[in-house]
Parts: C-alpha cells; sequence; structure tokens
C-alpha cells in the first residue's frame, strides 16, 4: 500500500514525507507503529520499533557522518543498552539515558574487542 499524508490507518505501507525522507513499516492510527525502516537519505537511515511515529524499541541508526547506533530507543532517543560505533572507528558500548552514555563505559578502539564486552 502506498500512502500519503499519513493515511494509512494501519498494516503495513510506505510512506514518503515531505522532506523526501521514505518511511517502509507497519502503521497504526495513521502513525509509524510496530517495525520499519526509514531512509532520511541515501546513507542515513533508521530500521527497528516504532511507537506512535517514534523510534522506540530495538533500532539501528546509520548518521550523516557514517557513525552507527545499534541499541535500545526510546521515545526517539537512544535509552538503554546499545553501541555506538562512531566514525572515527572509536566504539563506545554501554547504557544510554535520554539520548546521552550514562556512567563510565569501556571505550574499544579494536571492534573485534567488542565480541568480548558484549558476551
Amino acid at each position: 500500500m502506498i500512502c500519503s499524508d499519513y493515511l494509512c490507518l494501519k498494516g503495513s505501507g510506505m510512506l514518503t514525507e515531505p522532506d523526501g525522507s521514505v518511511y517502509e513499516g507497519e502503521f497504526h492510527k495513521h502513525k509509524k507503529h510496530g517495525e520499519g525502516v526509514q531512509m532520511y537519505s541515501s546513507t542515513v537511515y533508521y530500521e527497528g520499533g516504532w511507537v506512535d511515529g517514534k523510534r522506540h524499541g530495538q533500532g539501528i541508526f546509520r548518521s550523516k557522518d557514517g557513525s552507527v547506533y545499534n541499541g535500545q530507543w526510546r521515545s526517539d532517543v537512544y535509552h538503554g543498552e546499545g553501541s555506538m560505533v562512531h566514525s572515527s572507528g572509536v566504539t563506545y558500548v554501554g547504557m544510554w539515558v535520554n539520548g546521552r552514555p550514562a556512567g563510565e563505559w569501556p571505550v574499544i578502539r579494536d571492534v573485534t574487542q567488542m565480541l568480548h564486552v558484549c558476551v
């Protein structure tokens, strides 16, 4: 189903937003809800859970600079356990609260070390 102006009541569909970004996934009551992928541009995207139009639950976000966050979301921000692989190659693993790192984290410069932290 192709949706326009958020006219997807429920089920799965594809929506092109006014800014040109494209969402493909599940809808409920005219909002992104369930699993879906939002392509903001050819290199920036979010894939994961949505609740009431906001990123929520488990998801992966790739930013414009190539950094990748893989973890939990709440109300459109990083919140819960997650890892951030920065475009510089530095990886952070740990808890996030309201979009910010919480507490002391291991800073991993070699991604293969991440396997030992995540196990």
